[in-house]
């Protein structure tokens, strides 16, 4: 499954086409965690004019367009927002570092579209903006931070304390607290100072002021001369504070590096004496981090989690350059503190090397498990999975559809296996058991099964009762709520309880339901709402042809559906005392429920339930289908498909079928049995091949192909 980084970096093209960093310091070690398969990284970045990289990263890159500066962004944002748009749509589990203004515009629209990514949290978004003066804009980076938070499948914080208590991950959400700090291999005691120098070291950004280098800058006049400042970092903030070291007279002593690669700034780390962050906000810098693993001492402001890694008396007030000169002072003639902070420091750093090595790896198989979970996720809600027209639809979708990428979740209301539960589970799907009674639990009941499986999209096949199934899918936090009418209607009485229970329930699915889908036309019609058709497929191809009937044996009339009133079974006895010339076969579960009584003709059979219906219909010569209610039968279509023609009564979803396809006929559901007789002895005279019946399922829209794909279509 696809990793998505979303980087703040600019990139050009190395001169093999391979993505590459423009500056050095978007070399960022801390991304290893998703590298382990570069084949399937993709690097989101901001790709640059020509320039020379300074090195390839290997991966492949997802180009935004480029922009530098919030004037280049407002003029490039139509671009930039369909680029973010288009990124949105693909495929696997997005991860962002936050805050940064690529993640900002990112995040939006993967909320949006239901994509599933990580937060790498790694500082605090209103903080930043309250040390720019802008305290409004600070609590609207908030909201919307906790926002982002709330909607995050994992959350990484580089903090073990400040961030988790500003911007809680959900209950739902994968979380882990480390440091993605490189530590390096080689530690380096740092050397005492002397009266030849004494180098002090700060890096950061100078695109904001929020790191606090001019504070740094300003404690220089307080200090002896020998004392320098080495700046390492760039951005637009660097002239104002060389002006400011000129102001100040300082400017020979402090050195611009700018913008180095990681290696280089080690190398810095090892020749300095002391290390001093004057940052506004960080959350648990990686840069004092490392500087702390050389044996660096360092000076720091109690800002993010810095007051857990350093000692008080290394802490300083934010913006007060006197602290800062009286704490620099007091080590610069203190040698054995001075050794004393440095050796201390390394053993906290390879204290927290330790606990932070065990979290990032449990990080990494947590990942993993994200990435196995990104499947696309629907859960279906039948009543049942039993031998039904419905079930053995979803089965053959099941396994045609079923892969890496999807994955089925049966919830199945009976609370019970069914004869088909095996074949779904060969089929790569989930059975869950949520037994609709008792139904004081039930919501409960079901809300827990849908936040413990956290599917995208739920799928309801329960008739109107999908109001309830859809309500309790949208108080989970389901975001695609699917009501799907399988039947023309719901052969219960026309009573005024009955009434007001489906107005009600048509109600609230105008309200729950995100989408409405019909097999058929007429089965649209009785949902009562706004929605489109998705009828029923058959895989024509894995349909064999009908074997025949053998010389000297009547024809074979077969009628495939549960025993149940609405199948209207007792009709076909009655057709069969009428054609003694014909052999009438009843396949289906539920034995002779809806017969009573009745005694069977000679020429007819109660085969009972089958789980090879090709194999039954490949001995038929017509399939004989008197409903008083369908929605869309997959029966027939698996009937024309084995080239068996088809007589039904005349109901509306039936007559959708025979005005499509050959081989369909009907009659009304009232006429007499003789009448019945009639219309078979008209099919099987016809003597109709069954390549031309088979083709015509195929080139039909009623194809288990097409059924899939508009499905597909639907959920993404």
């Amino acid at each position: 499954m696809t990793r998505i980084l979303v980087t703040e970096a600019r990139y050009g093209l190395s001169p093999a086409g391979n993505p590459a960093p423009l500056e050095a310091s978007a070399e960022d070690s801390s991304w290893s965690p998703y590298l382990e398969e570069p084949d399937h990284v993709l690097l989101v970045a901001r790709l640059g004019p020509d320039a020379t990289p300074n090195t390839s990263t290997g991966l492949h890159l997802y180009p935004l367009p480029y922009w530098h500066g919030v004037r280049q962004l407002i003029l490039r944002l139509a671009k930039v927002l369909f680029s973010v748009w288009r990124l949105a749509g693909v495929s696997g589990v997005f991860v962002v570092r936050m805050p940064g203004t690529v993640s900002y515009l990112v995040t939006p629209f993967l909320i949006i579209r239901g994509r599933r990514f990580v937060v790498e949290m790694v500082g605090d978004p209103a903080e930043l903006l309250r040390t720019a003066g802008k305290p409004r804009s600070a609590q609207g980076a908030a909201l919307f931070q906790r926002l982002v938070i709330r909607h995050a499948v994992g959350v990484h914080y580089v903090t073990e304390h400040s961030l988790q208590a500003s911007y809680p991950a959900s209950k739902n959400a994968h979380v882990a607290s480390f440091s993605d700090v490189n530590i390096p291999e080689s530690l380096a005691i740092a050397r005492s100072p002397t009266e030849d120098g004494f180098k002090m070291l700060a890096v950061g950004t100078q695109e904001m002021p929020y790191k606090g280098h001019d504070t740094i800058i300003r404690a220089l006049p307080d200090l002896p001369d020998h004392v320098t400042l080495s700046l390492v970092g760039a951005g637009r903030c660097q002239p104002s504070l060389r002006a400011l070291a000129s102001k100040l007279g300082v400017s020979h002593r402090v050195a611009f590096l700018g913008s180095l690669r990681h290696f280089e700034v080690l190398a810095e780390m090892r020749r300095a004496d002391l290390f001093v962050m004057a940052s506004h906000t960080e959350g648990l810098p990686r840069v004092l981090v490392e500087a702390m693993s050389t044996g660096l001492p360092c000076l720091s402001t109690p800002v993010g989690d810095i007051p857990h890694l350093l000692p008080a008396e290394c802490l300083y007030a934010i913006d007060d350059h006197r602290q800062l000169a009286i704490c620099i002072r007091r080590l610069q003639a203190d040698h054995d503190e001075m050794v004393t902070l440095g050796r201390s420091n390394l053993a906290r750093v390879s204290d927290l090397q330790r606990r932070w090595a065990q979290a990032r790896k449990e990080w990494v198989s947590t990942f993993d498990q994200i990435l196995a979970r990104d499947s696309l996720r629907v859960c279906h809600v039948l009543h049942q999975l039993e031998v039904g027209g419905a079930e053995r639809v979803w089965l053959q979708m099941a396994r045609h559809m079923i892969d890496e990428e999807l994955a089925f979740d049966f919830v199945v209301l009976s609370g019970e296996r069914g004869v088909l539960s095996p074949a779904f589970h060969a089929a790569g799907a989930t059975e869950s058991l949520v037994g609709i009674s008792p139904f004081a639990t039930f919501p409960l009941r079901l809300a827990r099964h849908f936040r413990a499986y956290e599917p995208q999209v739920v799928v309801s096949h329960v008739s109107l009762f999908s109001g309830i199934v859809l309500l309790i899918a949208r108080l989970a936090g389901v975001r695609r709520r699917i009501a799907l009418f399988h039947s023309e209607g719901d052969g219960r009485s026309r009573s005024i309880a009955r009434r007001a229970y489906r107005t009600a329930m048509r109600g609230l699915l105008g309200v729950v339901a995100t989408d409405v889908v019909g097999v058929s036309r007429s089965a649209l019609e009785f949902a009562g709402l706004k929605g489109i058709v998705i009828p029923n497929g058959v895989s024509t191809g894995a349909i064999g042809p009908r074997q025949g009937r053998r010389l000297g044996k009547k024809p074979r009339v077969v009628h495939i559906g549960r025993a149940d009133p609405v199948k209207n079974r007792r009709a076909i006895l009655d057709i069969a005392r009428a054609a003694p010339h014909l052999d009438f076969s009843l396949v289906g579960p539920g034995g002779r429920e809806d017969l009573g009584d009745a005694t069977l003709p000679e020429n007819l059979s109660a085969d009972g339930p089958t789980d090879d219906v090709e194999a039954t219909l490949g001995s038929a010569s017509v399939l004989l289908l008197p409903s008083h209610r369908e929605g869309l039968p997959t029966v027939i279509l698996e009937a024309l498909a084995c080239g068996v023609p088809v007589v039904a009564s005349r109901i509306p979803s039936i007559v959708e079928l025979e005005h499509q396809l050959p081989g369909v006929s009907t009659v009304p559901i009232d006429a007499p049995p003789a009448q019945w007789v009639d219309e078979l002895n008209r099919v099987l005279s016809l003597g109709l091949a069954p390549s031309t019946l088979r083709h015509g399922v195929s080139a039909s829209h009623y194809t288990l192909e097409r059924s899939a794909k508009a499905w597909r279509g639907l959920w993404d």
